[in-house]
């Protein structure tokens, strides 16, 4: 089964109410796991991603 290659994160900007790119974590990228602290602090385990064959 093939495996997550990117996250990309938005963010909701309240005076154009559109969602804005904030950042893309690519798998393949040198050093450490990808951490994001805003607006949840969260981990990203990219051998627990899985690719959603549905979208």
């Amino acid at each position: 089964m093939p495996r997550t290659a990117l996250v990309e994160r938005y963010r909701l900007d309240p005076a154009t109410r559109l969602y804005k790119h904030t950042g893309t974590f690519m798998k393949d990228e040198p050093g450490e796991t990808p951490l994001v602290s805003n607006p949840i602090p969260l981990v990203i385990d990219w051998s627990e991603l899985e690719f959603d064959a549905a979208s």
